[in-house]
């Protein structure tokens, strides 16, 4: 088990489970699709990132 977090900008957001998404990093398929994540992640504002994130995994998940 591994975790990406998102950093929403606000105080203290280390402290609040929605900011972390889980994933099996045994999976070479997941550590595939985290990385995407995290290159898209990188030119998305601070206060849109929460929101393209959800997106990214709805699409990954559905497809």
């Amino acid at each position: 088990m591994a975790y990406f977090y998102l950093d929403d900008g606000n105080p203290e957001s280390e402290d609040y489970e929605s900011n972390y998404l889980y994933f099996n990093a045994d999976d070479p398929g997941c550590i595939q699709k985290m990385t995407m994540l995290a290159q898209i992640l990188e030119s998305v504002p601070v206060c849109q990132k929460r929101s393209v994130a959800e997106k990214f995994l709805q699409r990954e998940m559905s497809g």
